[in-house]
């Protein structure tokens, strides 16, 4: 158990401002040419499921089951590794 996995199901509640700052990073990929991302630490995809929505090519990886299964409910398309990014090998190519 993670200590994310204690406040899986009110993540959402306690970082409100993401969502305003998904505009500046969906224009931020879109400028730079990025449509295939690996969002590390995904949580419960308040950046990923907005530009998975905006046809990004998008992943993440979280270590913490509860916040998988919260994106999971949310986002059932969205894919998630299960994993810790200190010592993750990526199995693919992402240009951010």
């Amino acid at each position: 158990m993670t200590s994310y996995d204690a406040i899986g199901d009110a993540y959402d509640l306690v970082y409100p401002d993401t969502k305003e700052r998904v505009p500046f990073v969906k224009d931020l990929l879109k400028k730079h040419g990025k449509d295939s991302i690996l969002e590390l630490g995904i949580g419960t995809g308040l950046f990923a499921i907005p530009l998975h929505e905006a046809g990004f090519n998008i992943e993440g990886l979280e270590i913490s089951q509860v916040m998988i299964d919260v994106v999971a409910q949310k986002a059932p398309g969205l894919k998630v590794h299960k994993g810790d990014m200190r010592d993750y090998t990526i199995n693919g190519r992402y240009d951010a």
